[in-house]
Order: C-alpha cells, then sequence, then structure tokens
C-alpha cells in the first residue's frame, strides 16, 4: 500500500528479506541474567541453504540494497526480495 501511495511522488519501497546470514552477532551480545527472563526460544527451519550450502554473507544482502538505492532500479517498488540461496523455497 505505501508502494502505490508514494509512487507519485517517485519513492520506491520495497522490503529486503534475508535469509540466514553469518554475522557472528551472538558473539559480539552482552549477555547477562537478567536477559533470560524475556528469552524467547528461536527455532530455526530444517534443511540446507541450497545455492551455497551455507549461511549467505553481510555483503550479499549489502549488494541488494546497493542496487535498490541506484538508478538501475527505478522501476523496482513495492515487492520483498528474498537474499536467501532459495532458503525459503524449502519452508514456503
Amino acid at each position: 500500500m505505501a508502494a502505490l501511495e508514494l509512487a507519485q511522488y517517485g519513492i520506491h519501497v520495497n522490503a529486503v528479506c534475508p535469509g540466514s546470514v553469518d554475522t557472528q552477532i551472538g558473539d559480539n551480545t552482552d549477555k547477562n541474567d537478567d536477559l533470560q527472563e524475556v528469552k524467547i526460544p528461536v527455532e530455526f527451519p530444517k534443511g540446507n541453504h541450497p545455492l551455497e550450502d551455507a549461511p549467505g554473507k553481510p555483503e550479499q544482502v549489502a549488494n541488494l540494497v546497493l542496487f535498490l538505492a541506484s538508478d538501475e532500479s527505478f522501476h523496482v517498488t513495492g515487492t520483498e526480495i528474498n537474499v536467501d540461496g532459495a532458503e525459503s523455497l524449502l519452508h514456503g
């Protein structure tokens, strides 16, 4: 809906949907006992990564964002774009 409403102003609205990305965020996050109270269990889907047989890299997501910010993406708006090496197709 936002893409339709903002198109008249030349504003593009898209959603970047990354799959598994190797970021080491867990290694860089301080954990303490207070967080255990609000911890949400995470279940990762079963299956592999069809394209590379490994999680993606941050640069692969950044390359899509760079494309969307460029003039080359002028006609792209109102869409969800998966950057997951076809991982989402396994669990759809």
